[in-house]
């Protein structure tokens, strides 16, 4: 891997306290947040945690491009939702190119005058220095990731996108045909990560009326609520509730002070 000492618990722990946080938080921003929060307890630091996060991003966007183009091919007709995605995508990676841009720009010891305006202080200007510099060193291991590591990493994130939108159909077998399968594939994939990244927590409202939109001619009317709440709890509800319950069990009920809370700011 990148050589960064991790234990199977955080590994695990990680995603779902990401999905509890994502959950409860305008857009998903609190996912990374959540994620970062549970490897900072494994004793990471703050630059290798974000160095990690910024190679699971990767790998969900490259996943996601290549999964939408398989979409595109099974369900032409979903193409709009293709489209959101791979543009999620792009902005995704964009985003992470520009926070190594940003990493590398050559400061000096002294902060900005514009930083004075934010009232922060010198100490916080260095610890930012000492996060980019460790986040820059622990992100160029990902160019030294092995062939093997490189697989294993793209079969993780393809199972997980497949699994994602293979609940629609899984819970269509025995009620609809195979002809209604494109469409229980295609139109959830923007459902998912389009329209989950609405303002509501959890794209809340927006999710519910484009699912009843897309799929309320091809689920039938009797079964299309059935159908929308047993989608939503497994694609969504389950992951973030099991997070939030290890998480509350992990870091006591400071929980979501540790996740928000930081260190008070130095202004001297």
């Amino acid at each position: 891997g990148m050589g960064i000492p991790l234990s199977a618990g955080s590994a695990l722990l990680s995603p779902l306290l990401g999905d509890a946080a994502g959950s409860i938080t305008p857009s998903r921003v609190g996912t990374d947040v959540g994620k970062i929060a549970c490897l900072l307890r494994d004793g990471m630091g703050l630059g290798g945690a974000a160095a990690v996060i910024f190679g699971d991003l990767i790998f969900e966007a490259l996943t996601l491009v290549l999964g939408g183009l398989i979409v595109l091919a099974i369900a032409p007709f979903a193409w709009i939702a293709v489209v959101g995605v791979v543009g999620y995508a792009g902005v995704t990676l964009a985003l992470g190119a520009l926070g190594v841009y940003l990493a590398r720009i050559r400061t000096g010891k002294e902060p900005p005058s514009t930083w004075s305006r934010f009232r922060l202080g010198r100490r916080r200007w260095r610890e930012i220095r000492v996060m980019a510099r460790s986040f820059l060193r622990s992100s160029r291991r990902l160019r030294t990731l092995t062939p093997s590591v490189w697989l294993a990493l793209a079969g993780v994130s393809i199972v997980h996108f497949a699994g994602r939108l293979g609940v629609l159909p899984v819970l269509a077998l025995g009620t609809l045909g195979p002809e209604a399968f494109p469409a229980l594939i295609g139109w959830p994939l923007g459902l998912i990560w389009v329209a989950g990244f609405l303002p509501p927590p959890s794209g809340g409202g927006g999710v519910e009326f484009g699912f009843i939109a897309a799929l309320g001619s091809t689920i039938p009317e009797a079964s299309l609520a059935g159908f929308l709440f047993w989608w939503r709890f497994y694609v969504y509800y389950l992951s973030a509730t099991l997070g939030l319950v290890l998480g509350f069990l992990v870091f006591g009920s400071g929980l979501f002070k540790r996740i928000v809370g930081g260190s008070p700011s130095d202004s001297s």
